[in-house]
């Protein structure tokens, strides 16, 4: 006879209460610890957890870098600021002579992509104690790309993550804008366990000072073809990123250039030593521009930032303040491109056309420093009202010089951009902030 179970129910097993009883604080047991495990090796740098040498000291994620960024500069306080683009995050090393001479605890908080309006909030959140005293700033003509400003504001930015919102207003919970993502995901489970398995200098991505670990993640690239090969993927990715350009803001909101007096109005206001300087890119990169029709622009800003910058400090009382030019072709920045895809190879200043590496970063600092570059003696030259058409000549005569030295360059260049118009824009192959484990 089939069992009625309305009429008869069957009896409870005494077992079954106590079982599941059992299972429910093993499995939220084990999802205690594994969520503690994470927090202690902490992969995004974002909980603020110790770094001990071959457990967590090394991290090895290679996204994020505005979620990391942000967290370092929430918990840390420095008297200098790095900022700019990824040739700030390449470049600059605040371990160097010359950045430790501008400020003893300086911060690289350069970001892939980034524009003025981000680079200005970094800033504000880096002034909160007003321990802050030097700021380096790194301006490049993509950076004020006015074309489809809200994608510019992309790439994972997020007001919550910071200490305080644009109004000035206190965000007492920004440090948990990204606890779902970095504490409770699988993605960061994986992460948590590649960062204890892969302790080695070879697999760290960002350095606890902010700079990049430029070597590592230039590698796979180098691989298969030296700098040869990754000044032309360079070369062609910048190609692509320029299509459409234009300085000319909307008729509605701020523009670049408006964000970016916005940032240097704070520093004045603060009374923070300030230093605002082109990024000495290689000369093929002008010759990108050039290809590009782009140097029109690129002068045009120059011209634009020099009068920015003399109106700023005329208005904040103090001398004008110059623009350190580093555009100029010389035997630096004219550094001769292997011309065989030789994994071998090296460079001693440049990883790409784009992106100089420390040394030259701190050589550049220093000339600063030292009033070489005023005086036309180094790399680079401070433009002035005064001066900055005749440096403009200048700099277009010296790379019309190496163009003419140098035709193989100048052709691989212009190849490079007839590769990029024939394909999508792309996207950047450097840290932006998404939050998947990062691959082998």
């Amino acid at each position: 006879m089939e069992h009625d179970p309305d009429q008869h129910p069957l009896p409870e097993s005494p077992a079954a209460a106590p079982f599941l009883l059992r299972l429910g604080l093993f499995v939220g047991t084990l999802a205690v610890i594994i969520v503690a495990g994470t927090v202690a090796v902490d992969p995004y740098a974002t909980f603020g957890s110790p770094r001990i040498a071959g457990f967590n000291s090394l991290k090895i994620n290679s996204e994020a870098d505005r979620m990391v960024k942000a967290a370092a500069l929430r918990q840390g306080s420095f008297d200098g600021l790095l900022v700019g683009t990824s040739q700030a995050q390449y470049g600059l090393d605040p371990e160097r002579p010359a950045i430790r001479k501008l400020a003893k605890r300086t911060y690289n908080a350069g970001l892939v992509a980034a524009n003025p309006y981000q680079l200005l909030r970094y800033l504000q959140v880096a002034d909160r104690d007003r321990t802050l005293r030097s700021v380096v700033i790194v301006v490049d003509l993509l950076l004020f790309n006015e074309k489809e400003p809200e994608k510019q504001t992309s790439f994972g930015f997020n007001e919550a993550r910071l200490p305080a919102g644009p109004d000035g207003r206190a965000q007492p919970y920004a440090a948990l804008a990204d606890l779902p993502g970095t504490a409770f995901s699988l993605d960061a489970i994986k992460l948590a366990v590649r960062t204890v398995t892969h302790q080695t200098t070879d697999s760290e991505w960002l350095k606890p000072t902010g700079l990049l670990a430029s070597e590592n993640l230039r590698r796979d690239l180098w691989s298969k073809g030296g700098p040869r090969r990754a000044f032309e993927e360079s070369e062609k990715r910048y190609a692509g990123w320029f299509r459409g350009f234009t300085l000319e803001g909307r008729e509605k909101g701020p523009t670049a250039l408006g964000r970016f007096e916005q940032l240097l109005q704070h520093c004045m206001e603060r009374d923070l030593q300030v230093t605002v300087l082109v990024a000495p890119a290689h000369a093929r990169y002008f010759q990108l521009l050039e290809a590009l029709e782009l140097v029109p622009q690129a002068e045009e800003l120059k011209r634009r930032l020099v009068a920015l910058l003399a109106r700023v400090s005329e208005k904040a009382g103090r001398p004008p303040m110059p623009l350190w030019d580093f555009g100029s072709a010389n035997e630096t920045t004219g550094e001769s491109v292997p011309r065989e895809m030789d994994p071998s190879a090296k460079m001693r200043w440049y990883f790409d056309a784009v992106h100089f590496n420390p040394d030259l970063g701190d050589r550049v600092i220093a000339e600063i420093m030292s009033g070489e570059a005023a005086a036309s003696e180094g790399l680079g030259i401070a433009l002035t009202p005064q001066n900055v058409e005749q440096a403009l000549r200048g700099v277009r005569a010296s790379q019309a010089a190496y163009a003419r030295s140098h035709p193989t360059d100048v052709e691989q260049v212009r190849a490079a951009v007839k590769a990029a118009r024939s394909e999508k824009t792309p996207s950047p192959q450097a840290p932006g902030d998404a939050s998947p484990p990062s691959k082998e």
